[in-house]
Formats: C-alpha cells, sequence, structure tokens
C-alpha cells in the first residue's frame, strides 16, 4: 500500500488555501498590468505553480509505504557453551547436580523446541567455544551480532547463558539494536545466584628466576567459598627437593592473602606445584593447584658503599657485605681531612666512567654529599643514571653530619624516596631507644621479613635494639611504599617514615633513616643484621640478572606476563671497547612456542647510557626465546620468557543476573529464573503479530526539495529580470 499523507493541522491547511487563492490573483493581475502579453503569462503560471509546490511543502507531505510482514518468521535459541558452562549448579529431575550446559541440551528437547516450533522456523545456534582455547571468553555481544545480521525475519530470541560476559563489546550495544529492530531477547538465568561450596587458589606470584642458598618469596591468594571458617594446610613442592607446607585459617567467603618463604638448594630450572588440599564440602578440585617453574643460578652481585667517617653503620654493613659469598664489594671511604681509605675492597677514586660504574648491581651512598673532598655533580648525575638507565639500585644511609642534603639540586635529590624536612637539618637524637614499626605492606615484604612468616616476623622486629638518632624526614614521596616508621615521632603528614622504597626508571632506590642497623647483632650475631641487608642487596640487583653477558643485558616487564599483556623490554649494550653502542637500533629475535619467528627492532633510547627499549604482545601460551645479536661482534645474549594462560572461563562463579536482566530489558523481552523456562517459552509463543513495516518518506524535510524550490525561486527571479519588470 503506497500513498500520500499530510501531517498539517487544520489551521495551517485554511492559511495554505487563502495564500494560494491571494497568489493567483496577483498573479492575474500582474498579467492584467502588463496588456495580457504572452510571455507574461507564461511568467506569472510559473509564478503560481512556484507557490502551489511552496504551499504543498507547507502541508508536510510524506510518501508512506506499507509492508505486509510475512508470516514465516523465525526465532533463534542462542546457548552459550563456554566452559564456565560446565559448573554443576543445576538440579535436574533426577535431583541430582548437573551442569548448566547439560541442563540446556534437556530443556531444548523437552520445553523449548516443540512449543515454539507453532510459530516458524526454531533456529538453535551457540557462541564462546572455548574448550580449544581456554584464553577465549564469553562474548554475549558478538553471539547476538550475529544472529541479528543472519535472520531477516527474525521474531524473537531466547537466549539460554549464565551471563558470565568477559570478552568482547558490552551485549547491551547489541540489545539496543535489538530494541530499534523491535526484536525482543528474552533471556534465562541458567545456574545459580550464589557461590557453591569450594576453595580456590585466585593468584600465585611466582619469580622467574632466583638465586641460590637466597630465599625466594612466593605470594599466593586463596579464596573460601565455604559458609564457615576453616582451617586447611597449603603445600608446596618441587622437583628440586622442596617439601614447605603452611596452615592458613580462612574465613568464610574472604581472601587470604599468603606467601611461601624457602630457601633453594639446587641449580637448574625446577617445576613446582602448589596445592590446596580438597575439602569434604567443596564441589569444584580443579583450582586447587598451580604449577609453575622457577630457574635458580648462582650469581656474583658488585656492591659499591660509598661513605665518609666510618661511621659502626659503616664499619658492619662493609663487614657483612664481604663475609657475603654471594656479593663482591668495593668501598670508596673519603674521608674530610685525611683522603680516601685504603685496602682490601677499597678504591681510591669513585669511577667516572659509565663503563666501570655500569658493574655494579648495587650502591650505598652514606653520609656523604657533593662538595669538596666528597663528590661531585657529575658523579652525582652518573649514579642517578645507573639506577634510571642500567636497572641498579641504590640506598640511602645518611648520618649524624648531615651531607646527604648538599644532594639538594642534583640528579640524586629526585631518586630519593622522602622529603627531608628542612627544619631539623641534623636529625632527631634521643636520649631514650626508639622504635622502627612496620607498617602493613612491610609485614610481608621481602626487604623486612627477618622471619618464616608474617607473624614470627613482626615479634622479630617488635625484639629489635632501637636507635637514638633518626634523620628529619618531613613525608615519603609520591609513588613510594612506605615499609617502617617512627614508633613516636609524627608531623602533619603522620608518623615519620624511615625505611622508604620506590622505583626509579629501570632501577629502585631505598631510604634507611636510622643509622643503628648494626646494633641489630646484639645477642644474636649477624642473624637479623646480614640477613636484611643481604635481602636489599638482592631484591634491588634482581631484574639486573634476568638475562646478561659480558656488556649487555636484558630486562623483561613482567618477568612471566600472560597472554595479552604487554612485554616491556629493556637493554643495556656496550661494544668490545667498553663503551655505550650508539647504533640506532638493536635487532631483537622473538621465537614463539608455536616455532614461528619475528624480528622486533629495539630503538636508541638513551646513547650515552647505550640503552635500548621495545615492546610486543604474546599471543601464545609457552616458553618464548629471546635472542639479541649485537652488531659487529660475536656476542649473542639469549633469554626465556614463559608466558602464562589465563583462563578466563572459570567454575563456580554465580550467574550475572543483573547482565541477563539488562538485556531483556533494553530489548523489550523478558528475563526469568532457570525455574521459569517454561513461562519464559509461554511469553515468546504469545508474542503478538508483528505490525506492517511502515516506511515514510518526509518530501517536507528533503533538504534536495528545498534546493529544488531555491532554484525555481532562483529561475522565476531571473526571468523577471529577462522581461524588464521590477
Amino acid at each position: 500500500m503506497n500513498g500520500w499523507s499530510f501531517a498539517a493541522s487544520v489551521p495551517v491547511c485554511i492559511a495554505a488555501l487563502l495564500m494560494l487563492i491571494a497568489t493567483g490573483y496577483l498573479c492575474l493581475v500582474a498579467w492584467q498590468r502588463n496588456h495580457k502579453s504572452a510571455r507574461h503569462l507564461r511568467l506569472e503560471s510559473f509564478k503560481f505553480v512556484l507557490a502551489m509546490l511552496v504551499v504543498f511543502s507547507l502541508l508536510q507531505p510524506e510518501y508512506v509505504r506499507i509492508t505486509d510482514v510475512k508470516q514465516d518468521v523465525e526465532v533463534v535459541v542462542l546457548t552459550d557453551e563456554s566452559d564456565s558452562m560446565q559448573t554443576r549448579d543445576l538440579i535436574g529431575d533426577d535431583q541430582r547436580a548437573q551442569s548448566r550446559a547439560t541442563w540446556v541440551a534437556t530443556q531444548l528437547v523437552t520445553s523449548i523446541q516443540r512449543p515454539l516450533a507453532s510459530l516458524g522456523k526454531v533456529h538453535v545456534e551457540s557462541f564462546s567455544p572455548t574448550r580449544d582455547n581456554p584464553t577465549v571468553g564469553t562474548d554475549i555481544n558478538a553471539g547476538l551480532e550475529r544472529v541479528l545480521a543472519g535472520h531477516p525475519h527474525l521474531r524473537a530470541v531466547l537466549l539460554l547463558s549464565d551471563g558470565d560476559w568477559n570478552s568482547g563489546d558490552s551485549p547491551m550495544s547489541a540489545a539496543t539494536r535489538y530494541r530499534l529492530r523491535k526484536i525482543p531477547v528474552f533471556a534465562v538465568a541458567t545456574g545459580s545466584d550464589r557461590y557453591l561450596p569450594d576453595l580456590r587458589l585466585d593468584y600465585v606470584n611466582a619469580p622467574s628466576y632466583g638465586l641460590l642458598d637466597e630465599f625466594i618469596v612466593i605470594p599466593f591468594g586463596l579464596r573460601s567459598h565455604l559458609d564457615a571458617d576453616v582451617t586447611t594446610r597449603v603445600m608446596l613442592t618441587g622437583t628440586d627437593g622442596t617439601r614447605e607446607s603452611k596452615e592458613v585459617v580462612l574465613p568464610a567467603g574472604q581472601l587470604v592473602h599468603e606467601s611461601f618463604l624457602f630457601r633453594p638448594k639446587n641449580e637448574g630450572s625446577h617445576s613446582f606445584t602448589l596445592r590446596v588440599p580438597l575439602h569434604p564440602d567443596e564441589v569444584f578440585s580443579d583450582n586447587n593447584t598451580h604449577a609453575f617453574q622457577i630457574s635458580f643460578r648462582r650469581e656474583i652481585l658488585n656492591v659499591l658503599v660509598i661513605d665518609t667517617v666510618p661511621r659502626w653503620e659503616y664499619r658492619y654493613l662493609r663487614n657483612a657485605l664481604v663475609r657475603d659469598p654471594g656479593v663482591k664489594v668495593d668501598c670508596l671511604l673519603l674521608h674530610p681531612e685525611i683522603g680516601a681509605g685504603s685496602g682490601p675492597h677499597y678504591l681510591q677514586s669513585f669511577p667516572d666512567t659509565i663503563d666501570a660504574l655500569s658493574t655494579y648491581d648495587v650502591v650505598f651512598l652514606g653520609d656523604i654529599g657533593v662538595g669538596k673532598g666528597e663528590l661531585n655533580k657529575a658523579q652525582a648525575d652518573l649514579l642517578a643514571g645507573l639506577v634510571e638507565h642500567h636497572g641498579s639500585g641504590l640506598v640511602f644511609l645518611p648520618g649524624m653530619r648531615g651531607r646527604q642534603r648538599s644532594l639538594a639540586g642534583t640528579a640524586l635529590d629526585r631518586l630519593n624516596p622522602v622529603l627531608l624536612d628542612p627544619a631539623h637539618p641534623d636529625g632527631y637524637r634521643n636520649s631514650i631507644q626508639s622504635q622502627l614499626v612496620l607498617t602493613r605492606t612491610g609485614r610481608g615484604h621481602l626487604l623486612t621479613m627477618l622471619a618464616e612468616n608474617e607473624d614470627a616476623n613482626a615479634d622479630a622486629w617488635r625484639i629489635l635494639p632501637g636507635f637514638y638518632w633518626n634523620d628529619g624526614v618531613l613525608k615519603s614521596k609520591p609513588g613510594t611504599r612506605t615499609l617502617a616508621v617512627h614508633d613516636a615521632l609524627r608531623n602533619r603528614s603522620g608518623r615519620l617514615p624511615l625505611l622508604v622504597i620506590r622505583d626509579y626508571g629501570s632501577g629502585k632506590a631505598l631510604f634507611m633513616g636510622t643509622d643503628s642497623a648494626w646494633r641489630w647483632r646484639r645477642g644474636v650475631e649477624d642473624k637479623y643484621h646480614y640477613r636484611f641487608w643481604g635481602q636489599v642487596v638482592r631484591w634491588m640487583a634482581h631484574r639486573r640478572h634476568l638475562a646478561q653477558r659480558k656488556g649487555l643485558r636484558l630486562f623483561m616487564t613482567p618477568e612471566t606476563p600472560s597472554i595479552g599483556e604487554t612485554v616491556y623490554l629493556h637493554v643495556t649494550a656496550f661494544n668490545d671497547s667498553g663503551l655505550p653502542v650508539d647504533t640506532p637500533t638493536l635487532p631483537l629475535t622473538v621465537s614463539r612456542p608455536s616455532g614461528t619467528v619475528e624480528r622486533l627492532p629495539l630503538t636508541s633510547s638513551d646513547q650515552k647510557w647505550g640503552t635500548f627499549t621495545g615492546s610486543f604482545v604474546p599471543e601464545e601460551a609457552g616458553t618464548y626465546g629471546l635472542t639479541l645479536n649485537l652488531p659487529d661482534s660475536v656476542r649473542v645474549l639469549s633469554a626465556d620468557l614463559p608466558v602464562d594462560s589465563p583462563r578466563l572461563e572459570k567454575l563456580g562463579r554465580p550467574v550475572r543476573s543483573d547482565v541477563l536482566r539488562e538485556i531483556a530489558s533494553i530489548s523489550g523481552g523478558q528475563y526469568g529464573e532457570s525455574a521459569e523456562i517454561e513461562r519464559i517459552v509461554e511469553a515468546i509463543r504469545l508474542l503478538p503479530e508483528r505490525k506492517p513495516l511502515e516506511k515514510r518518506f518526509r518530501l517536507w524535510s528533503n533538504p534536495f526539495w528545498g534546493g529544488f524550490l531555491v532554484a525555481l525561486l532562483g529561475l522565476y527571479w531571473t526571468g523577471r529580470k529577462l522581461l524588464g519588470t521590477i
């Protein structure tokens, strides 16, 4: 059915008619005034036709085309086949728990296809097949979009899903398109709306490598979905002979953060498994274990200690590092009166070249500053560049002389994790002993872990001998982490932070605001003192030893990425002459686990320091091989990068009824629980017949029609001029 319709009101129609009559009268008068010539008759007739077209437009004409909808409609049953549908949380007719996928298959036969067959064609389609690829998640939006594009006579969609979308765009965008097409989506929540009884490992953050005979920390998270508090024993086993266990108390419905601390004994790459025993009440057992690999090797760490007066803190720190078999230490003692100290492990001057300084993994900066007989500004810049570009660590160890305050205005001042208090340049001297108090962050941090677990660690720090002097600190800087504070002194920012760490560039910095760590030896000898500084050195040097060879270092951030996570690469390169490589790029070869190889050019970020950076996104799970070839050299640096495959689809989660409710609401459909499947099917079966499709062409608002009228007016005006009329 086709035809014209007009939307103008009665007053508008009357006004249009009067306008047309008046125009006709004026045209007649004008023709008579011009002696009734044939040329003027044609011009006035054209003007009258133009007026008729304008009046016609004022009546808001619309050309209407009405098309009958075919009665052979289609109904699509869209089922979710993601791995989360294997969750067993529905009760079948036999009163036994069955998976969501099994329930859907049963309902298709018994409750859905036969009743809907009376409407027309019934199609059963699915989305999110993830069994072969666990990194692919549920994309409800893509499933709905595919159905909408593939069925021109679609009447309704029955969505059977748990609503747990974790991939693609929001399904609300597809629901909006359904609304515009007047196609309702009926959503049925397939599954339970609450967690089933379960214990699961939420995460395990293991390093990619560790040093022999040094402590390794493996943090992990354990979550309980049981109705009561439980006590379980988590076990860590490894092919290197590691056998560790830890008793963990799990409050009902809570996530508990814990960690294993152990000392590896055997060199090489070893596999580890973290396991939680199966609780009698839990339903799922596939989330109670986590496997990973760690490579253990021996490394000698290079440390430089710089100070002025040989105070007690310096003496005991030097002795601790010299006696550490995993550390090679050099000392630079710039005494303000007698010059540089000499003897075993002593340097006579500051290593002023980048090549010489870059060998140090950690630098301890004592009570020394910039001035005569001490450091100069260029040397301060070198130390800052060592941390920023080469990933070394810098430890600030201020003393009573307050010389570190002379670093203000140098590059080292930017590295300091704290702001020093100008009102107390000499620090605070106390007649009574003060204590370091661990913060919440410090209780479980590797640096401050002086015992086997957090509780014992807190006890160990409480019994440590205290201090009688500390530096004047205003507050910690943004982006830092405070591990310990003063037990009594406060200012406007809170307790004085005395043990603070931060990342700077590719390296790390630490501020120790007292000079009395040597007192920790009282009664226990080296038990705590050696352990603390050994942990500081190894924590700061960790990144520099991910992959190294003479003149070459390769850092990867993160060390153990997941699929789809950007891996940032940082390389420091020196040629055979000990000078920084100054080429614009370095070729890096990336070997994928599937065997394919690609070349990734690393671009120079600072030619003075020989640093190169780049990044890539791993798309496969497994071990990637990274190979760096230095131009004009036979040196080759190789490293392995393990890439984890995160499983987006997880069992045991409740259905996301809020997502399904919103899809149904936006599209104009209905939502129901699994027990209401028959009601939802009946609602689809009773849908009213669709109204004929009506398409309207609005001539009155069409820009081309407006342009046509303007052109005719211009033509009329031109005709008047040619006839010599005004």
